[in-house]
């Protein structure tokens, strides 16, 4: 198996795809209105699951991580 499928496999096999309105709650703490604009950014991760999008925790904390800014 080739080892990026792996980790890909391992990332998503200790994950938890969650709605819109558990990302606003569980992970930023605020409404899921209030969250619709990070949610929509370029670059935001989500699958789509039938019609619904759905969102990696895993890779919404990576995401933050990713995208913070700091005062200069």
């Amino acid at each position: 198996m080739d080892q990026e499928f792996k980790q890909l496999l391992d990332f998503l096999t200790n994950d938890e795809l969650l709605t819109r309105e558990e990302v606003a709650d569980q992970i930023f703490h605020k409404a899921p209105n209030t969250v619709d604009k990070i949610l929509l950014k370029r670059g935001f991760p989500y699958l789509t699951v039938g019609s619904r999008k759905m969102y990696s925790r895993h890779a919404v904390v990576k995401w933050i991580a990713d995208n913070l800014e700091y005062n200069k």
